[in-house]
């Protein structure tokens, strides 16, 4: 074990992956979250919003605590009430990521946001009570602030007048809408905002995305709003963050799902994983089921990965059930088991290690799982290319 863990494991790779493998990145200007850039070429962030009361500040700080663990890069509070704004101040000092208040309706709480020292304030001009007369203070303020600014349109929340003209939240409209505001912010010399033009429908977020992104270069904030419940949710956000990244289109994100916030993180971290787009942890391959299956793949992968839930260590880990992807695929994983005949064989870097009975499987997988992880993380935690064998 000790030999198959010192050979073999090659690093590759930044931990800030700013270029798609599939295409190149669009150029859009940068702006600051805090400490976090958006746009120019910076990495992709990943986004949530907390669901607590946000004047309830213990409760608020704990959750974005969880959120930073998940991988989350940037957070979002709401901001409906006054209580809420007075608790902004404590929130940025004690979170340990970029904090963003979310403003509707009201916009003195956009300058107490600001005072607060919110690393940057998410607006909606379309429902900010005579935006035309305070835009431009707001501006000002931020200016004066140095933070950033997010204009955000939302299908639910189109101005009537674009509603009407193009019958509805079509494509269309958003991107109207989304200019529109853009030149009162730019009018005034103000370039510092993302802008985000959210719809629940997949196809219509990506029409919508890849008609702004094609006419000017902000930083552009991904988002299938209203997404739905996790499974549902998961599967809009894939499809369209998928195509959208796949292009080259997309400077930060958030996975919306009637779910806890930090699954929406986990939902996050993974699509940017699997588009080479951040760097990769714990990663499971493992076969369906089928009829050519001589063990409970099921209950076997499942029970590895939840024996491994907490590992971050990039270590890629196949169950396989049959005898014809299983040693291939076992092969080329750091760690992998190829069973049938009540037994399974277990591989280390495309090398078989020990021959188990299959009661014994998973015990032994944890085992040799965790002594790779923690021998990658002495080393950096390396993105691991696997050694293919001969």
């Amino acid at each position: 074990m000790d030999t198959a863990l010192n050979e073999g494991f090659r690093k590759t790779g930044t931990p800030n992956i700013s270029e798609s493998p599939l295409h190149a990145r669009r150029q859009s200007r940068r702006i600051m979250v805090g400490p976090v850039p958006v746009g120019g070429g910076a990495p992709i962030s990943v986004q949530s919003m907390t669901n607590t009361r946000t004047a309830d500040v213990g409760a608020t700080l704990q959750q974005i605590a969880e959120l930073t663990a998940a991988g989350c890069d940037i957070v979002r509070v709401a901001v409906p009430k006054q209580e809420d704004a007075d608790a902004l101040a404590a929130i940025v000092r004690q979170s340990p990521i970029p904090v963003i208040a979310d403003i509707h309706f009201q916009s003195k709480y956009v300058f107490e946001a600001i005072d607060a020292g919110c690393a940057a304030v998410r607006v909606n001009p379309g429902n900010i009570r005579k935006f035309d007369e305070v835009g431009p203070q707001i501006c000002q303020a931020a200016t004066d602030a140095g933070i950033s600014l997010r204009i955000g349109v939302n299908a639910g929340s189109l101005d009537k007048d674009l509603y009407a003209k193009y019958g509805g939240p079509t494509p269309e409209a958003l991107v109207a809408s989304a200019m529109k505001e853009a030149r009162m912010f730019e009018d005034v010399g103000f370039h510092d905002f993302k802008i985000s033009v959210k719809h629940h429908d997949p196809v219509t977020m990506v029409e919508t995305y890849r008609l702004l992104a094609s006419k000017g270069d902000w930083p552009l904030h991904l988002g299938v709003t209203e997404a739905g419940p996790s499974w549902q949710g998961t599967i809009k956000s894939c499809i369209a963050f998928g195509a959208l990244l796949a292009e080259g289109i997309g400077d930060t994100i958030r996975v919306s799902l009637s779910a806890p916030p930090v699954e929406e993180v986990k939902v996050g971290c993974k699509i940017l994983e699997y588009l080479g787009l951040r760097e990769r942890h714990f990663d499971i391959i493992s076969c369906p089921s089928c009829g050519r299956a001589q063990v409970d793949v099921i209950a076997l992968a499942n029970a590895v990965t939840d024996g491994l839930k907490e590992v971050t260590a990039p270590i890629r880990v196949a169950v396989m059930g049959c005898i014809v992807n299983g040693p291939g695929e076992a092969r080329e994983a750091d760690l992998g088991v190829a069973s049938g005949n009540g037994k399974g064989q277990i591989f280390i870097k495309g090398k078989v290690v020990e021959t188990v009975p299959e009661d014994q499987i998973v015990e032994t997988l944890l085992r040799y799982a965790n002594d790779i992880a923690a021998h990658m993380d002495q080393q950096g935690s390396p993105v691991v290319v696997p050694i293919t064998q001969a």
